[in-house]
């Protein structure tokens, strides 16, 4: 790799600030809902206390030779400027020192209430080349999401109020999801009472349009979930809002660990449909034999359609044999379902092995449902000829669609034979009866 041709990733950078984002603090009494309000109480106090314990940031229990504190300056703004800068400087692998750029971003996890919003101020005020550099927007979030921890009310307030608009730049939405996510873990009683406070004041436009985006609810509830599911669990039920109802039961199927765990909540998932998928996409993959058992016992209808391709497909490629075996032998609400089923089964087995796949489809009755599959397998044999290929395309019973899958293939050797079809194309397409299409075609 020649020097200075290579740049630090963001998602490289985001990902070595991203285990020291978030630190469990905990607020109590957070007094009177306001919308968008800053709340005294237990917030002021919370991050008082925060605040005591973060002076050790340049001194203290901190020794003046430690790594942190020959980096920070002891001064909120300029730790960040230097940390935007550290960012934006690095162009070349030799200029990277991926400890020092953490020890930077821990900095951030230790400031008061205070020096966040003084951070948040001047960078609102920055000139354009910094407020727009690409590593200052990692910067804003880290260090709003510090203020959420500290005092969620204000962050959204902040995000809201349109008092530092230059900041978020028509990302408000983001910036919300970010704060609810931090703020939801650092204080899960704060946030709830803000977040129920809220739903029940939906005549306040711009309350309601955040309360009604879809992320932003199920950031709240993803994070709910981790905190307490079994009280979040009661929440809803049979009656529920349908929408309230699947993002919960999402929000406790991405919190489930065990697969006993998510056969329970398959069991409250019958109706709801995000949840139901979720649920047996991540069942599959921890146990396929458990989410096969609970599929088997669900009614024949096109939900149960759905979660046979999501078992089967995992199946497949863990134990062919055994995957094959078991799709085939399920019965599907929609009949077209067979017909994909051939398809993906002809698709995978080529992939192992071309002539077992072969093998496979030529065993399987000779009817309509095997269209697809045949169409697949005119694809998968390429490297075999023309002849090959145009031996099972002939085969297909739709006449229009082996007729379209014709054209794609004649199309294809067309552009890469520079505006013709070889003499071997048409002599092979004679052979299969389909000399006249080869002979006229020309790309529409």
């Amino acid at each position: 790799m020649k020097a200075g041709s290579w740049k630090l990733p963001a998602g490289m950078a985001l990902g070595l600030a991203g285990g020291f984002l978030l630190r469990p603090v905990i607020v109590t009494d957070r007094g009177e809902f306001r919308l968008f309000a800053s709340q005294g109480g237990g917030a002021a106090a919370g991050s008082e206390e925060l605040a005591g314990k973060s002076e050790s940031r340049a001194s203290g229990n901190r020794s003046a030779g430690s790594p942190l504190a020959r980096l920070s300056s002891g001064d909120a703004v300029t730790d960040v400027r230097d940390l935007i800068a550290s960012f934006e400087g690095i162009r070349s692998e030799t200029q990277l020192n991926p400890m020092e750029l953490i020890r930077r971003i821990y900095l951030l996890t230790q400031l008061r209430e205070s020096e966040v919003l003084d951070v948040l101020a001047s960078l609102s005020k920055a000139e354009d080349s910094i407020r727009g550099a690409e590593f200052a927007e990692m910067a804003r979030i880290c260090v709003l999401t510090r203020l959420a921890e500290l005092n969620g009310p204000e962050a959204m307030r902040l995000i809201h109020s349109g008092d530092l608009a230059s900041i978020w730049d028509g990302s408000e939405d983001t910036a919300s999801l970010m704060v609810m996510n931090s703020w939801v873990a650092a204080d899960p009683e704060g946030a709830k009472h803000w977040f129920e406070a809220g739903m029940k004041q939906l005549d306040q436009e711009e309350l309601r349009d955040l309360m009604e985006n879809d992320d932003f609810r199920q950031a709240y509830y993803d994070g709910m979930a981790k905190h307490d599911p079994e009280a979040l669990a009661r929440e809803v039920g049979d009656d529920s809002d349908p929408d309230k109802r699947d993002e919960v039961m999402v929000a406790l199927v991405r919190n489930a660990k065990a697969p006993e765990e998510l056969v329970e909540l398959l069991d409250r998932c019958i109706g709801v449909y995000d949840a139901r998928t979720e649920a047996i996409e991540k069942l599959s993959k921890a146990d396929p034999t458990i989410a096969a058992a609970w599929v088997e016992t669900q009614a024949v209808d096109n939900a149960r359609d759905h979660d046979i391709e999501d078992v089967a497909l995992v199946m497949l490629d863990r134990d062919t044999e055994r995957g094959i075996e078991w799709y085939m032998a399920q019965e599907f609400a929609d009949a077209e379902r067979e017909e994909d089923r051939l398809s993906k089964i002809i698709y995978h087995l080529a992939k192992e092995d071309l002539d077992r796949a072969v093998e496979w489809l030529e065993s399987q009755p000779d009817d309509a449902t095997r269209d697809s599959a045949e169409i697949s397998m005119a694809y998968q044999v390429k490297g075999r000829g023309w002849s090959e290929r145009l031996r099972w395309l002939v085969r297909v019973g739709d006449v229009d669609r082996r007729n379209e899958a014709l054209k794609t293939m004649f199309r294809s050797e067309w552009e890469r034979e520079g505006g013709r079809l070889p003499d071997h194309v048409i002599e092979a397409a004679e052979e299969a009866g389909m000399g006249d299409a080869a002979r006229s075609y020309k790309p529409e």
